[in-house]
């Protein structure tokens, strides 16, 4: 079985502060999402403008340490990269991350109140919980 990990998320540049850009600090938590879990990561992200928003894509592939295999900058486009599934074994049994896990103190996180929401029957809000 062979895991991975793709994520899709669209952050930017946007409204009154364009100097400011969250690009490095978004490739660097991506990344960090793959080596925590000791996998390859494919991370997608919008290019272009939508009403006062930008979008700097900035799209990529990371191994299994977090350094990038492959990018693209402000423009649309695909990636292809080869990757070796045996790394994943490799790095897991280097960075030791991934074993040392306590799933079984999970519980009591997943039976926190996550988002409050509106009831379309009653007045107040249903409390959404993960089971």
């Amino acid at each position: 079985m062979a895991n991975g990990c793709f994520s899709s998320i669209n952050r930017g540049c946007c409204g009154s502060l364009p100097e400011i850009s969250t690009r490095s600090s978004w490739e660097k938590a991506i990344s960090a999402h793959g080596i925590s879990n000791g996998v390859f990561v494919a991370a997608t992200n919008r290019v272009g403008q939508e009403k006062d928003m930008n979008f700097y894509g900035g799209s990529f592939i990371s191994d299994t340490f977090g350094n990038i295999l492959a990018s693209l900058d402000e423009e649309e486009g695909i990636i292809v990269q080869e990757i070796d599934l045996k790394e994943i074994e490799e790095t897991r049994k280097i960075l030791q991350f991934f074993r040392d896990r306590r799933v079984d103190t999970y519980g009591p996180i997943l039976q926190k109140e996550i988002l409050p929401t509106p009831s379309p029957s009653k007045k107040g809000t249903n409390k959404v919980l993960f089971s």
